[in-house]
């Protein structure tokens, strides 16, 4: 659902053909541009333009603009190569793009950019899928969004650290979010008091079940994350007349899936939808989530580090 070009910065003929491939990339689309070499894709393609179509240099400028709001320009995980086609090759071996647009021949599998059409491949994206409810499938259509991402916010109201079908979808979201040796900066799971346990028993309340929440968490799970990788589990409970914590995503700084099943693991032959937010609904619901929110009532934080398999 996410889909990485590598795009020849040197292969527009005028900003209009510019605009037709720009204003279609940015992760909620479902594609995005590698910034290759090395962050400075843009620079050269703004010095092609501005030689190719100079009267309109300023409007690629402001389409390019747009473009990184939607985080349809992503830094490339290649540093060290000092050209475009050096640092394709290099990035094609190891993790290959969905296409490499270019009419230099030294790329035999490359389209050109006449080619490129929304409505077929390898251009076409989707918004949305249905995958299979296990683990591995929910890891790997998270895959390409968490590989670029630095901060990563899982939301499933009632994961259960007692329970093996979460911590295979864990393992999985973890494994993938580890790329080039490479941990993210922040990785955290956010849940909710289950009131429906909580009322199982006429004595219990809703601070004895978080606290046994708590013990569950660090007894749990540190032996189904990798040795040394930090992870922050938040409790919230929610406030009466105010929002309900239901649905269920895997969210980052640059955007949001969201899984109609949840996060966990499926005993059953079932399938579930996946989608993309919007990016301002995004930005809303990574907003919720914050240390200042006053969505939800923030209970706990409990922070695990990782002592299984690296």
């Amino acid at each position: 659902m996410l889909l990485e070009y590598s795009l020849d910065p040197e292969i527009f003929e005028s900003v209009e053909q510019f605009q037709r491939i720009i204003e279609a990339c940015g992760i909620s689309e479902g594609r995005y541009i590698a910034n290759l070499p090395s962050r400075r894709w843009e620079e050269v393609v703004f010095k092609w333009l501005r030689a190719k179509d100079p009267n309109r240099a300023r409007r690629a400028e402001e389409l390019l603009t747009q473009c990184k709001r939607r985080h349809g320009l992503i830094p490339s995980r290649v540093s060290n190569c000092p050209d475009w086609i050096e640092a394709t090759l290099e990035q094609h071996k190891s993790q290959p793009f969905k296409a490499v647009v270019t009419e230099k021949e030294i790329f035999p599998a490359r389209i050109s950019l006449n080619d490129l059409s929304v409505d077929t491949d390898p251009w076409k994206s989707k918004r949305g899928d249905r995958i299979p409810i296990d683990a591995v499938s929910i890891g790997n259509i998270a895959a390409p969004l968490l590989r670029i991402s630095k901060e990563i916010v899982l939301l499933d109201p009632y994961f259960d650290p007692k329970k093996a079908r979460y911590h295979e979808s864990l393992a999985q979201i973890v494994k993938h979010s580890i790329h080039d040796g490479k941990k993210p900066e922040r990785f955290e799971c956010h849940c909710k008091i289950n009131l429906n346990q909580v009322k199982q028993s006429p004595t219990d309340t809703a601070d004895a079940w978080s606290h046994r929440f708590d013990k569950d968490c660090r007894t749990r799970l540190p032996e189904q994350l990798p040795s040394g990788f930090q992870m922050k589990i938040v409790l919230w409970d929610e406030i009466p007349g105010k929002e309900i914590m239901h649905a269920r995503y895997v969210m980052t700084e640059l955007a949001a899936l969201n899984f109609e099943h949840g996060l966990d693991d499926s005993e059953r032959d079932a399938t579930t939808d996946v989608s993309w937010l919007s990016p301002e609904v995004h930005q809303s619901r990574w907003d919720d989530l914050q240390l200042n929110s006053t969505r939800y009532r923030r209970i706990r934080s409990i922070e695990i580090v990782g002592n299984g398999a690296t």
